[in-house]
């Protein structure tokens, strides 16, 4: 873990649109938790508390619960748990398309019980949701493979874990050794689609969401692998700070999910920005 990275290194920018300064735009130097805690990770949770309590959300967290905290969100606590497994490329790429929903105890739907419009009371409302997890509540979320139901089925939540046209729809990785070449060279790691770890691949039918989105031009099954993708731009000075340290930075941005920043040490055995095998082809076997 990374502990003597100088102050000003790293800044989060969080902003509140509507709202005056200093609300509107909050900026700090989050060097220090970086250093302490290895990674900085985002859940569209904001972090700072000016702009989580200005948002309403941490209203929406005491109706609500964890579904709506920062540091206990679904995605926060398995990134947590997870994120010390991340040792090179091929690891960033399965946790950033992680989604093991029926097994995981972070997927399982909270406040069952709570605000439960379709009882009577709190006491009557079923403690444990059916089912009792959602493919939202993971890195890489599936809205598509959840059932259908309402707040009977997914408790007060149901708009945001239940049956939902929502998923994390892509991600891209790019990491230090492959901006640092030297050659004007920049190399990302680009998937496209919601995730097929151990899931079907996502595929569009007439009756998949009501009211249907336009598919037009989309392809029907998204069952592609990453591929890598190249951009030519004038490189980093060579005598900079990170040019010397030899530090790998991981960058992942997943949309609707998650965006994280990972920094580490570079494996000697390894090469972080060749191509894995899958990326060769650019798209995997259909899972029958």
């Amino acid at each position: 873990m990374l502990k003597n990275m100088t102050r000003d290194t790293f800044w989060v920018v969080e902003q509140l649109p509507g709202k005056a300064a200093p609300l509107g735009i909050t900026a700090k130097d989050m060097t220090s938790v970086l250093n302490t805690s290895g990674y900085w990770a985002s859940y569209n949770r904001p972090y700072f508390p000016n702009v989580y309590n200005l948002s309403g959300i941490h209203d929406m967290w005491k109706k609500y619960g964890d579904f709506y905290s920062y540091k206990n969100y679904s995605r926060a606590r398995i990134f947590a748990r997870d994120e010390g497994k991340v040792e090179d490329l091929a690891s960033m790429k399965r946790l950033m398309r992680y989604n093991n929903y029926t097994k995981d105890p972070f997927s399982l739907i909270p406040n069952c019980s709570r605000t439960n419009s379709s009882f009577d009371d709190e006491e009557t409302a079923p403690s444990v949701c059916k089912p009792p997890y959602s493919a939202m509540l993971s890195i890489a979320a599936r809205g598509d493979l959840n059932p259908t139901g309402n707040d009977t089925f997914y408790g007060p939540l149901y708009r945001s874990v239940g049956h939902v046209d929502s998923a994390a729809t892509d991600a891209k990785i790019a990491t230090w050794s492959g901006m640092m070449k030297g050659n004007g060279t920049y190399t990302a790691h680009v998937i496209c689609g919601p995730t097929t770890d151990g899931l079907p691949p996502f595929s569009w039918k007439n009756d998949i969401f009501d009211p249907m989105p336009p598919t037009f031009g989309l392809p029907k099954v998204y069952n592609f692998s990453f591929v890598v993708m190249t951009t030519v731009l004038p490189s980093p000075s060579k005598g900079s700070l990170w040019s010397r340290t030899g530090i790998i930075a991981i960058v992942a941005a997943l949309v609707v999910g998650t965006i994280a920043v990972v920094l580490m040490r570079p494996r000697k055995d390894s090469e972080e920005d060749d191509a894995l095998p899958e990326e060769t082809e650019g798209l995997v076997d259909p899972i029958e």
